[in-house]
């Protein structure tokens, strides 16, 4: 489909059904930021102009990216607080059903393929187990470096 960097190849994880105006991809923004979705920090470059993100559960968020030429990619997938969920593509799964919904309320004309992929009408949803928070990933990281550093200098005492 198009992108120099192969955004729109097609694959399980994300939605790319929909393509707006590319006239319309500010307003697409301040829409979406209006109602509290917020940048993606550390996000992959696939060419996008944009791509922000919504908690919809505990750990878990609507990512949209939004391409040069009006087309619009989105999944859901757990957020990066969660780093190594985060990470595995196959915690992210196409968000097809609530972009539609979203693009409609927003009262922005959209398009969409006339083939939906069977990837975005039966979704194949693989839940973290238990995903870790980055937070507590640091406290561990910080917990095991003081343990290192006081077997050291318990070391260098005895010597």
């Amino acid at each position: 489909m198009g992108n120099s960097k192969g955004a729109w190849r097609h694959d399980r994880h994300h939605c790319r059904c929909y393509k707006i105006d590319k006239s319309k991809i500010r307003l697409l923004w301040d829409r979406l930021r209006s109602l509290g979705f917020e940048r993606q920090i550390l996000e992959k470059d696939h060419g996008q102009v944009w791509g922000l993100r919504r908690k919809t559960s505990e750990n878990e968020q609507i990512h949209i990216k939004a391409m040069p030429d009006g087309r619009i990619e989105s999944e859901m997938e757990p957020q990066p607080e969660y780093p190594f969920a985060h990470i595995n593509q196959e915690h992210s799964y196409s968000s097809h059903r609530d972009l539609g919904r979203l693009l409609r309320s927003l009262s922005i004309r959209f398009q969409r393929v006339r083939n939906v992929p069977s990837t975005c009408r039966r979704l194949v949803i693989v839940r973290p187990k238990s995903p870790a928070n980055w937070k507590v990933i640091v406290a561990l990281a910080a917990l095991v470096a003081l343990a290192a550093l006081a077997a050291y200098a318990l070391s260098r005492r005895r010597s």
